[in-house]
């Protein structure tokens, strides 16, 4: 769990300066209409040609130089969805799973997880940023088939969830995963 006055606790972060370093937080929600759902973002196509229709996260960041995971993970979440949720969430109540590396286009990434839960209230509470639709998508273990890797050729951005290579990975895995249930 992460301590809100920005310390680590039990967070594991590779030391490796020239990676680039990535914060994915994936929300599931407790109440409600989608309860027991992930909640995703889907990118617009007028903004981002390139991975138009593709879904990611509740949100995720790049860190900035010198920057730790809880303040990229608090500075995402004000930026991506809004000054309201950002003043309502309880950042301490996220959990880490791990890190992924991965290499993409000659660069070195590590993606560290985090997962946690959102009632719909706090959702409502959301102001997508402008490169998002303005609608989340859901997913739980139901959708598992639905789930498509970008790379995939078989993947159709209007009939499936598509993720990047590395998104796709984790939330089929944590779906698929006891720890899911823990959360509902």
């Amino acid at each position: 769990m992460l301590d809100s006055n920005h310390k680590k606790d039990n967070i594991i972060e590779r030391n490796d300066r020239k990676a680039i370093k990535i914060v994915a937080v994936w929300l599931i929600i407790k109440d409600g209409l989608h309860s027991g759902k992930i909640s995703l973002q889907k990118r617009l196509e007028v903004i981002d040609q390139s991975n138009s229709g593709v879904c990611q996260p509740t949100w995720n960041e790049k860190l900035e130089e010198g920057e730790s995971l809880i303040d990229a993970i608090k500075r995402g979440a004000k930026e991506e969805l809004g000054e309201d949720f950002y003043n309502n969430f309880d950042f301490s109540k996220l959990t880490q799973f791990g890190f992924d590396s991965f290499n993409f286009k000659g660069s070195k990434f590590i993606s560290y997880n985090f997962v946690g839960n959102i009632t719909e209230n706090q959702l409502n509470m959301v102001n997508m940023h402008k490169e998002a639709s303005p609608d989340f998508i859901y997913v739980g273990k139901e959708d598992l088939k639905n789930i498509k890797n970008k790379d995939d050729t078989s993947a159709d951005f209007q009939k499936n969830i598509v993720l990047f290579n590395d998104q796709y990975h984790f939330l089929v895995k944590f779906l698929s995963s006891k720890q899911y249930y823990a959360f509902l």
